[in-house]
């Protein structure tokens, strides 16, 4: 009788143990996912602020019109960083050839 009493409270520990540890998983995997979400909307915010800036020679974005254009400026940050991408690729795989 003992032993299935152990038994029992070590299968219900064990089932307390991987509940606990699934949900530790939900939580960082949230973490990451607001982290990763943060700092990419800022990274593409200011590069797409800063090619806009270069591209209209400081007229654009300027102000309160930079505030209301966010998800704008954070999509031309992020064409940017595709382009700049693919000109490394371009860059480096022409450099490798004789």
């Amino acid at each position: 009788m003992l032993t299935m009493l152990v038994l029992v409270l070590w299968v219900r520990s064990q089932a307390m143990e991987d509940a606990l540890k699934r949900l530790l998983q939900i939580v960082v995997e949230l973490l990451k996912f607001i982290v990763m979400a943060l700092v990419v909307q800022i990274l593409f915010f200011n590069l797409g602020r800063f090619s806009l800036w270069l591209l209209t020679i400081g007229r654009y974005p300027r102000g309160a019109l930079a505030q209301q254009e966010v998800s704008w400026i954070t999509f031309a940050g992020f064409i940017t960083f595709v382009v700049f991408v693919v000109a490394m690729g371009f860059y480096n795989s022409a450099s490798g050839m004789p």
